[in-house]
């Protein structure tokens, strides 16, 4: 469950959530208290109460979204990830040669 940044939200009011399913290989990509952008599909869950003895049944709807990717702000801050200048011209390099696949 994710719920949106608390200054971010109408101020006396409580910050709204949303049930999250994450699946493979995003499972375990987020802790609690990170900062997140998620990407995925709104999905309905359905779940009918009552309805016996020929009794209209009550249908509960929830809504979850079913993610397909998770940005943490912990992981964007991550020191490891940055580019160095000699970095970029070794991309450069390789992006301009004819046969990349000798490198493999």
């Amino acid at each position: 469950k994710i719920q949106e940044i608390q200054s971010q939200s109408i101020s006396g009011t409580i910050p709204r959530s949303v049930e999250i399913e994450l699946q493979g290989d995003l499972v375990g990509t987020a802790c609690p208290g990170d900062v997140l952008s998620v990407t995925g599909v709104v999905q309905v869950r359905g779940e009918s109460k009552g309805g016996e003895d020929g009794k209209r049944a009550a249908r509960l709807l929830q809504l979850y979204i079913e993610a397909v990717s998770v940005h943490s702000q912990r992981n964007l801050s991550n020191p490891t990830l940055a580019f160095t200048l000699k970095d970029y011209y070794a991309i450069q390099e390789i992006h301009a040669s004819e046969d990349v696949f000798r490198l493999l």
